[in-house]
């Protein structure tokens, strides 16, 4: 459950600096775990944590899409 939620993700997810950018992707077998972690990718994207890391880390929001 993230901190600022009352929404359980059903894994701890925690995101710890120092923060890097890979332009990639994760491999998750286990379905449970990959519905958590995109359940919390896409709520740090909607409620903008991903853009203020980004923007900390890389001084632009990298986590929007390419054009």
């Amino acid at each position: 459950m993230r901190e600022d939620s009352d929404q359980p993700l059903g894994l701890n997810i925690r995101l710890l600096e120092p923060f890097g950018y890979v332009d990639g992707c994760y491999c998750v077998t286990d379905e449970k775990v990959q519905n958590a972690a995109n359940t919390f990718i896409q709520s740090i994207k909607e409620d903008g944590t991903l853009k203020k890391i980004s923007e900390k880390w890389f001084g632009a929001d990298v986590s929007a899409e390419r054009q």
